[in-house]
């Protein structure tokens, strides 16, 4: 893939990636902080006959400064996807995402519909984030968020365990906590239980945040998110849009009010992956490349029926 890196408009290096010279035109957005090395497998089957552009999110994956509330702002997020769409020149392209990319590319659509030809996303988390009834993982991701505020220390202890982690996703993290460092109050242990739990290799979610400042920026980023609802825009998407789900998903949870939503909008397909967790992009690569290839052919076949109507 092409590195490239251009400056936001409020002077913070960005960088995406391309590949691919085929017609179509896709734009990828990530989960926050995720190595964009998830995707690979889905790369290298999309890029035969297509051009591919995925980016990194500001503060990542150089994390030499850790970025303000206001650099963190969702509206900032997607006016840097904005600028590399402009520089790349993208009139017309399909859209993936992972989690709470979801919302980046409903915000992209609801912006510039006619640009937008058609939409996949795995684990889509797009709703807003109420912090009076949170879930499991928000709720220890805000605990984190507190500690790190109020105790300088707590962030390197949990460096080391996210350091760990990720550099050794092989091996059981807690045999690598020595008895000293456990600590029953930490928020930290609470979030690997709960990924581990989700998914053995979970722990990859972590690739790139494994610095304090990554970790502040990140934990930030999570909060900003987490004011967007994409709901409205999901009623009115006037693309076709498949929806990939995991079976065993306990972090994205699509509720009997999800897929009501979801069947008053003809253009939504809701696909299952049957024992697939929220990391099933890492789980079962090939298979979720096979369903995303196949979810972009459904997609342009829904397309060109679409088009074949008398008006």
């Amino acid at each position: 893939m092409e590195v490239k890196v251009l400056n936001s408009k409020d002077g913070i290096p960005i960088t995406y990636y391309k590949t691919g010279n085929g017609e179509r035109k896709i734009l990828i957005a990530n989960a926050p902080g995720m190595s964009i090395k998830f995707w690979v497998p889905v790369i290298q089957i999309l890029e035969k006959d297509s051009t591919i552009i995925t980016v990194d999110y500001r503060g990542f994956p150089e994390s030499a400064r850790e970025l303000t509330e206001e650099q963190c702002s969702f509206d900032k997020i997607v006016e840097d996807f904005f600028q590399i769409i402009e520089t790349e020149k993208l009139d017309k392209f399909h859209c993936l995402s992972w989690c709470l990319g979801i919302k980046v590319l409903l915000q992209i659509y609801k912006k510039i519909p006619d640009s937008v030809i058609s939409m996949v996303t795995l684990n889509g988390a797009y709703k807003q984030l109420d912090l009076n009834n949170q879930g499991k993982f928000t709720g220890l991701l805000l605990d984190i968020k507190e500690k790190v505020e109020q105790d300088k220390n707590a962030i390197h202890r949990m460096i080391k365990i996210i350091d760990q982690v990720g550099i050794i996703p092989s091996q059981n993290f807690l045999a690598l906590i020595t008895e000293e460092d456990e600590d029953d109050e930490s928020s930290s242990l609470d979030l690997y239980d709960l990924l581990e739990a989700e998914s053995p290799l979970a722990s990859l979610a972590f690739y790139m945040i494994n610095t304090p400042n990554a970790l502040k920026t990140y934990l930030k980023m999570y909060v900003q998110f987490g004011y967007f609802g994409g709901e409205d825009i999901i009623k009115e998407v006037s693309v076709p849009f498949a929806l990939i789900t995991g079976s065993e998903d306990t972090i994205v949870t699509f509720e009997e009010e999800d897929h009501q939503l979801f069947n008053s909008n003809k253009q939504i397909r809701v696909k299952e992956v049957q024992g697939g967790s929220h990391f099933m992009i890492v789980e079962y690569p090939k298979k979720i490349a096979r369903m995303i290839y196949e979810g972009l052919q459904e997609n342009s076949n829904m397309l060109k029926q679409t088009s074949t109507l008398p008006i």
